[in-house]
């Protein structure tokens, strides 16, 4: 599609994907990786309006009339901000660092991710829109060697990356990640309080080696595939990233210091730990990138340096070179074209017969290359894109696996080793992927991504202060609860790559895992007032109640799915004989909350509308519950409801002496359960907050849903070809 097209998002044939999301305007279905995401008709109604112009600003007027109808405008500023707030949290997005949608102060929306739209009936590639195409002028890049810490910044540099994808002369290649039939990835390295960069497995492929970012520096660790434990090598922290290259026999392994702290060198050290050997040393570096490469026999070590000797050269100009493990004697493997940046990230092909690089132009621009051990003229395999930081052969060495930036951010390709065009991997990515290292039929791979966690605040007071994560991990935490006597917290966590319901101690140590479900997502739990028990929900509409006892899941009820992940839809009564769940969905928003028996037998319908959360009063005489008009109270057996809270509240928890309620304004305040207000106990700060709030049950700490933070771990997937 050319500058100044725009799309016809309203065409039924009408299929785009961004990101990892797909949505098809025909049928209103939005997908994420294949799996369907439940999400009323009005979010969707206001997607399609912002995709039909990428990168525009489409502003509140404009949809006010497209969607709203004039006579409703008192309510359309609710309306849409209910709306953005949705699709935000369908799309895991965030207000303050968004990926998708951009919001202009006062002005309207921008989408700003690049988008693909795709005709069902016509068998052709998906066409690539990036807001590059609205016909703003492009963010010209910076000539200085590339940064790859820019995923931090992708807000910023995301103009650039999508500049130079598309202004490259050469012919163009499809960007569209298949989404169905994904590999599973597993988390391979997904422990908090760090960061794991550049995976290289052993040569047995029994442990992984990884550099770690820790408090006091980068340390090289390695780590056993199967199990949690892992071995810190390095003695004291680094100022770079030491990338690992394992020797043929498993035995040692060969990284590099390249910070401006450094000692900077290629280093020798045993994978079992021990005293390092320094075989050479290096210029300064500022890319985490794997430097260096171990041939299969042995003999060599393939690694990227400045080139020093030649006076005539452009400074910092890198070439790859050879050195000898035993010797270090030193051969010169390459020589960059003049003006251009140079040579980086060499790995030698399985019959160590060949060095695939990647040779970055004077323009910042990254191309692949293969080069003989014996030297000779490179074979260019790679133009399309802008960057890449890791390349991996496949067992085989016919072709190379590489993690490549093309319409903003990073996927994880493949290409044969004699040029033919890439195809991009079936492997799940969140934001980026970068750094793949292979054995057999495994791959594994740095995954940056943004996750929903966990926080605990002290209810203090008035005092603002920044909530702690007690359960934190690199993966997705959220529903966390406090048991009814306060000694445990329960939440839902995919650590081990599936969602799963999990037990810790209330600072989030000691965590065990209670079920084995293997369920696409689940959505809500709830603690069984004797504490004995943990009811919790899929998103297939499936209700279990686990026993802490036997961790035996038995399914209480099989409803249609839920239609929206977003929202508390579980509860016991306080007699602990009924679950209460908000299932089979009428039309549109409406649900029926229904009153299910613990020991079996036929549920009843209690209400039906737009509800969000519910609990029973103390003493079980009251049913509180909230729907978009604020929270409202009604005698179980039935009777007229009364008004407790304004909507403002958005999230709340029933305790005995009380109401506690979240404000716009993220601060938990304290309420009568008559409408009181009795004190303000925790300032917040201004958080996306997510369900649910939870209260100890000695009212010091509460237990909040935060929207999303930036994490990296790595991920393994099994059954690569």
């Amino acid at each position: 599609m050319r500058k100044h097209d725009r799309m016809d998002a309203s065409s039924p044939q009408s299929r785009i994907r961004f990101g990892k999301f797909e949505v098809d305007l025909r049928s209103g279905e939005l997908r994420k990786q294949g799996h369907k995401i439940r999400i009323q008709p009005q979010p969707i109604k206001l997607l399609a309006v912002l995709l039909e112009r990428p990168g525009e600003l489409v502003t509140r007027d404009e949809l006010r009339k497209r969607l709203w109808p004039s006579e409703l405008y008192v309510d359309f500023e609710h309306g849409l901000n209910r709306s953005i707030n949705k699709l935000r949290r369908a799309l895991l997005d965030e207000a303050s660092s968004p990926l998708y949608i951009e919001t202009l102060a006062t002005r309207g929306y921008r989408f700003i991710a690049p988008v693909e739209v795709e005709s069902p009936s016509v068998e052709s590639d998906p066409k690539t829109i990036s807001p590059a195409d609205s016909g703003k002028p492009p963010a010209v890049a910076s000539s200085s060697w590339r940064q790859r810490f820019i995923l931090s910044a992708c807000a910023v540099l995301l103009p650039a990356l999508i500049f130079f994808s598309i202004w490259r002369p050469s012919q163009p290649i499809s960007v569209a990640f298949p989404v169905n039939n994904l590999l599973r990835p597993v988390p391979l390295v997904s422990f908090a309080n760090g960061e794991p960069l550049l995976p290289a497995f052993s040569p047995d492929g029994s442990r992984i080696a990884y550099s770690w970012g820790a408090a006091d520096g980068w340390h090289l660790e390695v780590k056993d595939v199967n199990t949690d434990t892992h071995l810190r090598l390095t003695q004291h922290g680094a100022d770079f990233p030491p990338g690992p290259s394992w020797s043929p026999d498993g035995s040692q392994i060969a990284f590099a210091r390249a910070g401006a702290a450094d000692e900077r060198g290629i280093y020798i050290i045993s994978s079992i730990g021990g005293p390092e050997r320094k075989l050479h040393s290096l210029a300064f570096w500022t890319v985490p990138q794997r430097m260096v490469s171990w041939s299969p026999d042995g003999r060599w070590i393939a690694f990227a340096d400045e080139i020093r000797a030649d006076p005539n050269t452009a400074p910092h100009m890198r070439a790859i070179y050879l050195i000898s493990p035993q010797t270090s004697e030193i051969h010169k493997l390459t020589q960059p074209g003049s003006g251009d940046y140079g040579d980086s990230a060499p790995t030698f092909s399985p019959d160590g017969s060949t060095v695939a690089f990647v040779r970055t132009r004077a323009d910042s621009h990254d191309e692949i290359y293969t080069v003989s051990l014996q030297g000779g003229t490179p074979h260019l395999l790679i133009t399309e894109g802008l960057w890449t930081n890791g390349l991996a052969w496949t067992a085989d060495g016919k072709s190379i696996v590489f993690d490549r930036s093309l319409a903003g951010g990073f996927r994880l390709w493949r290409v044969s080793a004699t040029g033919n065009n890439p195809v991009p991997l079936d492997v799940p990515c969140d934001w980026t992927c970068l750094e793949p290292t292979l054995w057999r039929n495994h791959i594994a791979y740095e995954s940056h991504q943004f996750i929903q966690t966990v926080r605990r605040a002290a209810l203090n007071g008035s005092r603002s202060e920044s909530p702690m994560t007690p359960v934190a991990s690199t993966r997705h935490e959220h529903g966390a609860r406090f048991s009814p006597d306060g000694e445990h917290i329960a939440f839902i966590s995919d650590r081990t790559g599936a969602e799963e319901l999990w037990m810790a101690d209330p600072d989030g140590s000691n965590p065990i895992q209670l079920t084995h479900l293997g369920m696409p997502a689940l959505v809500d739990l709830c603690w069984h007032p004797r504490g004995n028990s943990i009811a919790v929900s899929a998103f297939s509409g499936k209700v279990y109640v686990v026993s802490l006892d036997s961790q035996n899941a038995r399914l209480l009820y099989a409803g249609v799915p839920f239609t929206d992940e977003t929202k508390p839809n579980i509860a016991f009564s306080r007699n602990g004989l009924f679950l209460y769940v908000l299932s089979q969905p009428g039309t549109e928003e409406n649900y029926d909350l229904l009153k299910v028996p613990i020991d079996g037998g036929t549920p009843t319908k209690v209400l039906t509308g737009r509800l969000t959360n519910f609990a029973e009063s103390i003493d079980g005489r009251m049913l509180f519950y909230s729907r978009e008009d604020g929270l409202w109270k009604r005698p179980i057996e039935g009777g007229v409801e009364q008004l407790v809270a304004p909507p403002k509240f958005r999230l709340w928890d029933l305790r005995g002496d009380g109401l506690y309620l979240v404000s716009l304004s993220s601060s938990i305040e304290q309420y009568s359960v008559d409408g009181k207000h009795l004190r303000t106990l925790a300032k917040l700060g201004q958080f996306d907050l997510n369900f649910p709030l939870s209260i100890s049950p000695d009212a010091r700490w509460a237990l909040v849903g935060y929207s999303q933070r930036k994490t990296t771990e790595i991920d393994m997937v099994q059954g690569f070809n």
